[in-house]
């Protein structure tokens, strides 16, 4: 048994304890491939060859239900075998060997002829749909390093947050949206004014429509919300809070995310085919706002007349193809910052060229010694 590296893959590299009552399933996506003299077991950038000769049978056994000791009986492989297969795949991230159910606060009509059996969801129509909205997502949160339950645990963590959206537009509608439909149930559309209307650059083919023209965007978007969450809504309050400020916030708002601890991340207007994404910060760990402001005072000369400028003019617009874009990579990096703790705009910020995207440009920050965040005591990460 022999692991095959092409890029660095999921490190487990765990010692398995009982690995006999284990039940383990081979991850969403992975390929079970021929190589004349075995199998290969992996995706496209990694995995590992086998050469033992019940291989195949193996893994078809291995349902997620059974456990190696019973593998070995359905398979006709000896336990040791299957021992060494399913040490080498869950040391490569391949395999999942634990089960792990998401509650979710659904209706139960008391009515015996509407009722289905408790465990018995096979006629359940929002059951279904709940397990078809899930897979997608499930598809990649198995890949995180030291996933072992089909990432169903990752995804139904993120009901544990609130996200606010401050701002209105084209990326502010698309976020909104995606959010939800990722898991993140309490996600919050805040306009600048409370009687902000949707107009007609709102519709990016995305969940407003022509007849909503001229609805409140707040309270239209608040209406649909339960149909684009991914999970019906949740009624814990103990939630964890990330901000996102469409335009430079106000500065009593950026205070107020400072001193509690508030994780936010601000997307600047666009600005002659280009946007400024980030940093994303994690007060009294990253570099704040301030300190990136008094860092391009300190490296670009027209700094100050170039925020002058952006008081006095009116935002433009995003092509509905950059609002798209743009959406969808602050939606993977919040998800990433979410699930594993990482994410590319922590430290950093992101210059989006419409015209170049494959060669998007990250500037890395420091934390400003003249700005108050770095006068105080380190917080601890979260």
């Amino acid at each position: 048994m022999k692991k095959i590296n092409k890029s660095e893959g999921p490190a487990s590299a765990r010692t398995l304890e009982n690995l006999k009552e284990i039940e383990p399933r081979l991850k969403i996506g992975v390929l079970v491939l021929n190589t004349g003299h075995g199998l290969y077991i992996g995706g496209i950038n990694y995995g590992i060859e086998s050469d033992l000769p019940h291989a195949r049978a193996i893994l078809n056994a291995m349902d997620g239900q059974s456990t190696c000791a019973q593998i070995s009986q359905n398979s006709g492989a000896g336990l040791d075998d299957v021992l060494e297969i399913v040490r080498a795949l869950d040391n490569a991230g391949l395999v999942d060997t634990v089960r792990t159910s998401i509650r979710v606060q659904r209706f139960h009509s008391p009515n015996p002829n509407r009722s289905t059996h408790k465990n018995d969801d096979s006629n359940d129509g929002g059951f279904q749909q709940l397990q078809s909205k899930l897979a997608p997502e499930l598809s990649a949160s198995t890949w995180i390093s030291g996933v072992r339950d089909g990432g169903v645990n990752v995804i139904a963590q993120r009901r544990n947050w609130e996200v606010s959206i401050f701002g209105e537009g084209r990326i502010a509608t698309l976020l909104y949206g995606i959010l939800l439909a990722s898991g993140i149930s309490e996600t919050l559309l805040i306009p600048a004014k409370n009687s902000t209307a949707i107009s007609a650059e709102s519709l990016t083919s995305g969940f407003l429509r022509q007849s909503d023209i001229g609805l409140n965007l707040k309270v239209r978007s608040s209406e649909l919300a339960g149909e684009l969450s991914l999970f019906p809504a949740n009624s814990s309050d103990a939630r964890e809070k990330f901000a996102i400020s469409i335009g430079q916030p106000q500065a009593d708002q950026q205070q107020e995310w400072m001193s509690s601890g508030t994780p936010h991340l601000v997307i600047e207007p666009a600005e002659c085919a280009s946007l400024f994404i980030g940093p994303l910060v994690i007060p009294g760990i990253t570099p704040c706002l301030r300190c990136v402001r008094l860092i391009r005072h300190e490296r670009e000369i027209l700094w100050d007349e170039i925020e002058l400028n952006r008081l006095t003019h009116a935002p433009s617009e995003v092509p509905v193809s950059v609002a798209h874009y743009v959406a969808g990579l602050i939606t993977l990096e919040l998800l990433s910052y979410i699930d594993r703790e990482k994410s590319q705009l922590l430290g950093a910020c992101l210059t989006i060229d419409f015209h170049n995207l494959a060669t998007t440009d990250r500037t890395l920050y420091t934390r400003h010694l003249a700005c108050g965040c770095n006068w105080g005591q380190e917080k601890s990460p979260r």
